[in-house]
């Protein structure tokens, strides 16, 4: 009896230091229920994140980043939830998509892990050699009167497309589409970072919703410990 009283008290104490310490301050599990990370991450995968990075030190270029999203990026009725996506741009970067290539400060970025997928839910990654005839609309942040508003541009068309671009951002004269594509691409904000989906053209991220600041984020995916056949680091 006295064994078993002492496990109950160590099993309190773990539990007390897990859900008061170890969860809000250092590793968080996540699970993965969409393809927008698809080829790096699955749905139904199940991640570890690591918390504690970003209480001394800064987000880096190319960190897979939990966070909390703009409430723009959810729909109405949706309760909060967070994402995961990896960082493409931080305080001081000019992004942009031109034909495809992601572009950082003006220079081409080698971007490995970007698939495009197809099918029903996005989950069936496209084979390479198809990659040219994949949609995905030229791409870049403005700065408008002090507001920052992501630009998906398809020829004379800016924001036109229903459910690729956020409320707030949608345009609908083609003399805004003119003046807003005409201005030049704009540095993020200090405090501010953008994200976007390795599943290029199936992922609702920066490009759609905008900039995500400092305090949203939550921590860096360290690696995939569910399913144990996807064991692997997923930075």
């Amino acid at each position: 009896a006295r064994t078993l009283n002492e496990l109950a008290d160590a099993l309190v104490y773990a539990g007390i230091v897990v859900f008061m310490l170890v969860r809000p301050f250092g590793i968080q599990t996540f699970y993965i229920p969409s393809g927008s990370m698809i080829d790096t991450l699955l749905v139904n995968d199940m991640i570890v994140a690591n918390k504690l990075i970003y209480r001394y030190s800064e987000p880096q270029v190319g960190d897979i980043v939990v966070f909390k999203p703009p409430k723009r990026a959810l729909n109405p009725d949706q309760a909060e939830t967070d994402f995961i996506k990896r960082l493409v741009g931080k305080e001081g970067d000019v992004i942009e998509i031109k034909n495809k290539i992601l572009h950082r400060n003006g220079k081409p970025i080698n971007e490995p892990y970007v698939d495009y997928t197809s099918g029903i839910r996005g989950e069936t990654v496209l084979p390479k050699d198809t990659w040219s005839s994949v949609y995905l609309p030229d791409f870049k942040l403005v700065e408008d009167n002090g507001q920052y508003i992501p630009l998906q541009i398809d020829g004379d068309l800016v924001n036109a497309v229903q459910g690729r671009t956020a409320s707030e951002f949608m345009l609908s004269t083609q003399e805004d589409m003119d003046r807003l594509k005409a201005l030049p691409a704009a540095k993020i904000p200090k405090g501010y970072f953008m994200f976007m989906g390795d599943n290029r053209n199936g992922s609702a991220d920066s490009r759609t919703w905008g900039l995500v600041p400092r305090e949203s984020i939550i921590g860096r995916s360290e690696f995939v410990w569910f399913p144990p056949k996807r064991w692997k680091m997923s930075r």
